[in-house]
Formats: structure tokens, sequence, C-alpha cells
């Protein structure tokens, strides 16, 4: 079969496009048969790794939202006839879509936040999102993948797509995030960032999305922390590519935080994998998410993890999290403190991951995918 994978972004490399990377590898591992072709803009061209099964071709015309929109609508489906085309492979359902009545379409939704977080985008993506990208993939779309049961159940209650046509292929935990020394990672961290012996080093890891990510309610717990003891500092790691991203900073300057927390902006694998093994407690305060690729990261680096009281958190992160109330700073706050005064829970915390991590893996992903791709090819 021929397969394509449709994947545009506008921003630096964030979660979508780790998840397409390690697909990507995966699939070159698992798949000696089918042959794939990746439509790409220039914008992620080097995100992904070059390939002997996976040939990338990059479309011009995808270089902005209108001309991509105009490409997927009135170019895709003659290039997928010409090409011969078997399946389509669409990697953000809410960003992109298929409208090729030449192929079997296969629906990657990630999660459905917008649909759930008031003000997570702007008016315009909202429309884009919600009144063409979602309703195009809903009537096109052959099969869906879901990337957790919290995502599938959305799907289900919010496009009334029947759960027969979704296929639930967990995501694994990055590649390129390994366990490294600690006492080095911390030092390298320490010594960037000015940071004393005896601060406890707390990651949030995510693009700076203030409401969609929770990040005022977190700044808010952690004025509450910094009442309370000094010995810690927070950093938020991402990019701050959001139009509200302005407000984390104003909230810090407003509780008087500048000393306790540090925005990186964004940073790359290697340097996030520092960050990773330097930490004392990977914090994930969000109100709403479609998987959460960092707490499988925090686990690999064996790094404790307090995190929102949110489905998908439990079905992710299982016996491996502390759970707070997201809605509730004092509760955030109580969490926190504890956990980076508790060694017995901390180690716990710990174990539990190590064995969790362990079943998350791209390579399950992928030939899951694959098996996908050969249901879709024979019309199931």
């Amino acid at each position: 079969m021929k397969i394509a994978l449709i994947s545009f972004g506008y921003n630096r490399k964030s979660g979508i496009e780790n998840v397409v990377d390690n697909v990507i590898r995966s699939i070159d591992g698992v798949d000696k048969e089918n042959e794939y072709i990746m439509y790409i803009n220039k914008y992620v061209e080097g995100y992904y790794p070059g390939s002997s099964g996976v040939s990338k071709k990059i479309v011009p015309m995808a270089k902005n939202q209108m001309l991509k929109t105009l490409w997927l609508i009135f170019v895709y489906p003659l290039v997928s006839l010409i090409e011969k085309i078997d399946i389509t492979v669409v990697f953000s359902g809410t960003n992109n879509f298929s409208l090729s009545p030449f192929t079997r379409n296969i629906v990657y939704i990630h999660d459905l936040g917008e649909l759930y977080i008031k003000n997570k985008y702007d008016k315009k993506k909202m429309i884009y999102r919600k009144y063409l990208a979602l309703p195009i993939n809903k009537i096109m779309g052959d099969m869906f993948i879901a990337v957790s049961r919290a995502t599938r159940n959305a799907i289900i209650n919010n496009l009334g797509i029947a759960e027969d046509k979704i296929r639930l292929i967990y995501n694994g935990a990055g590649e390129n995030i390994e366990r490294q020394d600690k006492n080095a990672a911390r030092r390298l961290v320490s010594a960037k960032y000015h940071l004393n012996d005896e601060q406890k080093i707390i990651i949030v890891v995510g693009r700076i999305d203030p409401v969609g990510k929770n990040l005022l309610r977190l700044i808010e717990a952690m004025s509450i922390c910094a009442g309370e003891r000094r010995d810690f500092h927070l950093f938020l790691i991402g990019e701050s590519n959001f139009s509200n991203s302005h407000l984390a900073p104003e909230k810090i300057e407003e509780l008087g935080l500048n000393e306790y927390i540090t925005l990186t902006g964004y940073v790359g694998m290697d340097e996030l994998g520092i960050f990773y093994n330097s930490a004392d407690l990977l914090v994930f305060p969000s109100v709403h998410e479609g998987f959460g690729l960092p707490l499988l990261e925090a686990m690999k680096c064996e790094v404790p993890i307090a995190c929102s009281d949110i489905d998908v958190f439990h079905e992710i992160g299982g016996d491996a999290a502390v759970y707070f109330d997201p809605d509730d700073a004092a509760d955030i706050a109580q969490k926190i403190s504890s956990l980076l005064s508790d060694e017995i829970i901390k180690s716990r915390l710990i174990k539990n991951g190590n064995n969790i991590q362990a079943n998350f893996t791209w390579e399950n992903s992928a030939k899951e995918l694959l098996e996908t791709f050969t249901d879709a090819g024979k019309g199931n």
C-alpha cells in the first residue's frame, strides 16, 4: 500500500511534532512493505528524520493557514489520485483534515481541549477548528485514532463518532529522553540559573498556555509555597507562542515571584533531558489534556510527579503520581510542598513509574498503527 502522512506546523517542535517524529521512526523499524510519503511544510522539515521507508515532500502552499487550507481542500485530492495513494493519515485532526474521496482516511485526534477550555485559542483559530477541520474530518474520516481512553470518550461525546470507528493507540515514552547522571544534570542547571545546593528544582514542561495548562493557578500555588518555604525554584519550560502567554510573566511579577520562577522559553531535546534529570519534581497542572507525554518522560528519568486529578492523568500516571485539585491553589501548594519533603513517597512514586513507563513504547504504537493501516486497506 501507498500511505500518505500529512503533518503541517508553524511553531517550534512541540508535543504533536514529537509524537509524529516518534511514529515515523518506529514505523521505519516495523514496516518494510508499505510505501510512505510524508507531506509537510517547510516549518517542520527538520523535525523528522530521513528514512529509507518514508519520503518527504514539502508543500510550498502550506506556508500559512489560508494557503494550507486551499491545498488540503482542492489540491491534495488530485495529488492522492495521481500518486495512487491508498491511505491518508492526518496527524492532527483539529488542525489538518482530509478531503480526498480517493483514499481511505485515518485521522489522529490528540485531544479536544478547545471544546473544554474556554478561551484556549483566539476566535479565528476556534472557528477554523470547530467549523472546518473537525466537521470535515468527521465526514471524511473512515477511522480515527485516539491516544487515550479519555480522548476516545471526548471524540464520541463531542463529535458523535461511533466507537467502532475509533482505535485506541497510546503514545510511547520519548525515545530521546533518557536517564542521565542526576548530579551532573543538577550542576549544569544550577550553574546556568545560579541556584544553590539547597534549592529544589521543580519543572513544568509544555507550551506557555496560561489558560489550558492552568499556569496562573499554579503560580498562585507557588506564592503560597513561597510563604512557607524558600528552598525551591520552578522552571516553566516551553515556547511562549499563545496569544495570552504574557499573562504568566505578568502574574509572576504581580505576586513577586521572579526569584522563584523562571520561564526558559523553548529548549531543545538535549537541554530538556538535562532539565528532567536535574528535577526533584514534575508538576502537570492542566485542567484538560489528551495524553500527557511529560508524565512518561519524567518516569523514564525517575522524577516524582504531582499532577491534576483528571481522568487522563490517572490513565497514564496511575500510582506513579500524587494528584491535586487543579482549581484549588492551596491543594496544589500542599501536594507540592509535601512531596518535596517526603523521601519515602518520592521513592515509591519513582519505583511505580519505572513499571508504568515500560508499558508505553513507540514500537508497540507503531505495530498497532500498522494493524490499523491493514484493516483500513481491507475496508474494515
